[in-house]
């Protein structure tokens, strides 16, 4: 996350600066008259360097500050959004503070010396006679326009990738019902096993509560953001074989609606439960080579009792899909310590139940507060990372644009300031005013498409390896790649045609009187 957001704001300032030379450029033409006379009456080229380069440099250091004013008041808003624990006089420190100050310095240099050095070389003599002109397309100019819209597409497509990716992980099936469940953290200042015992007692009878279970692990992200987990590795027959070590309560099954598939599952009418008696996800029977494992035995450890197995379950993802499911066991226990309890509800009673657990809960449990929450919201918190991923792409997706656009607006301007003539005899010669377009806006669409070339291998190179973190996964789409290589034509198209038209539009005679 954090070489993501540091690789976006590079992005961004690369794009910004692109985008400052650009347009510095293209103001050129307005001060070239300017620039003709102070050469004129003595200036030297140094002294009109210092000039626009110094005015260049106050744009910078007003937009740092800025900048700057703006991370101070929004630094709140971002520890929420990460949950950072960043302090606003961080900002001040001398080590930030010297980092950003030499950021400046470079942006400064780089974005406004290039067009300084640009203006300050104009002949006099060819500027007062209005003949100052760039000429062809500079490799450098066509190189920044590329390297604008290159980072801007490979943006979107990292934003719907994201998108697809978090979407793909919320709808995989999970191998239990997270819908209409209610998890309470019970905390340290009360016994778990207590408060469940006083919760199944209050709600026995309540027809709105269909089943109800304590645990020793949350299924996502609660209230209480915090996560455990408990994993047994032993040697079975040679083999090395580890296991999710789960504590379950009577009624685990039923309240988390997973289906059995072999066995029973935890019964108060067998008391032995308690004393080494396990159910196991078929990913683990696999392991121990048990096709029908009701009734075996198998060993933790040398010596030691074994376990007999009383049911069998599918594998479901007792933790996020960001981890490859793994096999689980399940035991019950009348001295662990139970951390959490499962509460179903009726799909009739869901606005309500929340308030009514709670009270509930205060007579259970008067001295720990209630964190109460749905157990489907909890799964969702597992991917907030990736969602706030794809939020900030999505966000920087639109940044980029925007500056890209008025970039490209700049440029777009420039030329056709340059080729006014041009445009006056193509139409006095008869061309139309579709033609004129296509004329004007032929050069920079190539552009741009030589920035999608560049741009979409690069997306797909780094978002599968950012997939390649999860092993559950979508497929790099061919779609996504279509449907942003047609945005960004269409929004670049759309920017170029208002100043064609415009362009095309204008009075032959206008264009021509000068000449």
């Amino acid at each position: 996350m954090i070489y993501a957001i540091l690789g976006i704001a590079f992005f961004i300032l690369l794009i910004a600066g692109i985008n400052f030379i650009n347009l510095n450029v293209a103001r050129s033409f307005t001060r070239a008259r300017e620039v003709g006379v102070r050469k004129s009456l003595g200036a030297l080229k140094s002294q009109l360097f210092v000039q626009i380069w110094g005015e260049a440099a106050m744009i910078c250091v007003a937009g740092f500050l800025v900048g700057g004013l703006l991370a101070w008041l929004l630094l709140p808003q971002y520890n929420a959004l990460f949950q950072a624990p960043l302090n606003p006089s961080w900002l001040f420190s001398p080590g930030f503070a010297a980092l950003m100050l030499g950021v400046l310095a470079l942006l400064t240099l780089a974005a406004g010396g290039y067009p300084a050095w640009q203006l300050s070389r104009f002949n006099p003599v060819e500027v007062l006679k209005g003949k100052v002109s760039l000429k062809r397309p500079g490799l450098l100019r066509n190189s920044l326009i590329v390297m604008q819209f290159a980072m801007a597409s490979l943006l979107i497509c990292c934003t719907i990738t994201a998108a697809r990716q978090v979407n793909y992980l919320r709808k995989q099936p999970l191998g239990f019902e997270k819908e209409q469940v209610i998890s309470i953290p019970v905390g340290s200042k009360v016994d778990g096993r207590q408060a469940l015992g006083r919760m199944r007692n209050m709600l026995a009878n309540d027809p709105q509560i269909q089943a109800i279970t304590g645990t020793g692990v949350n299924l996502g992200i609660g209230r209480d953001r915090s996560s455990t987990r408990s994993v047994i590795s032993f040697n079975y027959k040679g083999q090395e074989v580890s296991t999710d070590w789960l504590l379950v309560d009577y009624e685990y099954l039923k309240t988390l609606d997973i289906e059995l598939l072999a066995g029973r599952e935890f019964d108060p009418a067998f008391p032995a439960d308690a004393d080494h008696r396990v159910i196991i996800s078929e990913s683990l029977a696999q392991k121990l080579g048990m096709t029908d494992p009701v009734g075996k035995f198998f060993q933790t450890d040398t010596g030691a009792t074994p376990y007999q197995v009383i049911g069998l379950v599918p594998d479901f993802h007792l933790y996020s899909l960001a981890n490859k499911v793994q096999p689980i066991t399940m035991h019950f226990s009348n001295e662990e310590a139970i951390s959490y309890i499962f509460v179903r509800v009726s799909p009739q009673s869901l606005a309500g139940s929340m308030d009514k657990l709670k009270q509930a809960w205060k007579e259970a449990a008067p001295r720990s507060e209630f964190l109460g929450s749905f157990l489907n919201e909890n799964i969702d918190a597992q991917y907030r990372d990736e969602e706030r991923l794809s939020q900030v792409f999505g966000f920087a997706s639109g940044i980029a644009i925007l500056l890209s656009c008025l970039g490209l607006f700049a440029v777009a301007l420039m030329v056709i300031e340059q080729r006014t003539k041009e445009i006056g005899v193509r139409k006095v010669l008869g061309a139309s005013i579709p033609g004129i377009i296509m004329v004007l806006s032929h050069d920079f669409m190539k552009l741009v498409l030589a920035a999608l070339l560049i741009a979409i291998p690069a997306a797909w190179f780094f978002m599968q390896q950012w997939l390649n973190n999860y092993p559950y996964r979508v497929e790099m789409s061919l779609g996504v790649f279509v449907l942003t290589s047609l945005a960004i034509l269409l929004i670049a198209l759309l920017t170029i045609s208002f100043q064609s038209i415009r362009a095309a539009l204008m009075n032959p005679v206008r264009s021509l009187r000068s000449e």
